[in-house]
């Protein structure tokens, strides 16, 4: 039906979502919390489909990882934000 009643809960973002999934992985776009990891390079991001972009890369230069080998997780789903499982980029 469209509705998005979820709405994200940082001051001054107006974003809306289906579903609270999403405004969860939404999150990571206002912390410094990137937790999808690639196993090759150590490059990490804030969303699974920008490390599944990212991983071309390493496809295109012959590496035999693939992206949901290379994840980080060991499911698609990351920790919650703010978790004791969340990895930190520092």
């Amino acid at each position: 039906t469209g509705e998005k009643p979820f709405k994200c809960e940082f001051e001054g973002c107006d974003r809306r979502f289906a579903n609270s999934s999403d405004r969860k992985k939404h999150m990571h776009v206002h912390t410094s919390d990137k937790p999808y990891i690639c196993k090759v390079c150590d490059k990490s991001y804030t969303h699974p489909s920008s490390l599944r972009k990212h991983m071309k890369v390493h496809e295109s230069q012959g590496s035999d990882s693939s992206p949901a080998a290379s994840s980080g997780y060991e499911s698609s789903t990351p920790p919650a934000v703010g978790s004791a499982g969340s990895k930190d980029s520092t």
